[in-house]
C-alpha cells in the first residue's frame, strides 16, 4: 500500500489533472501506515506528494475559474 501511495502521489504531482489520484494516494498512504509495514517512509512520502498534488489541482481550478 505504501508503494502504491508513493506512485499515485508522484503521478498526481506531475500530472495534476485528476482529482481522484491524490485522494487515492492519501487513502493508500494512511492504510499503509496503519499496517506498520517496513517501508513506511514511502507511505509518508506518498501522503505528502498526494497532498501537494491535491493542492496543485485546487490551485489550477481556482485560477481557471478566476479568469472567467
Amino acid at each position: 500500500m505504501n508503494i502504491a501511495s508513493f506512485v499515485l502521489g508522484l503521478i498526481s504531482l506531475i500530472g495534476g489533472g485528476f482529482v481522484i489520484l491524490p485522494i487515492l494516494g492519501i487513502i493508500f498512504g494512511i492504510v499503509g501506515l496503519s499496517k506498520k509495514a517496513k517501508n513506511s517512509g514511502l507511505g509518508i512520502a506518498g501522503i505528502i506528494l498526494s497532498a501537494l498534488g491535491l493542492i496543485e489541482f485546487i490551485i489550477i481550478i481556482a485560477l481557471s475559474l478566476a479568469r472567467i
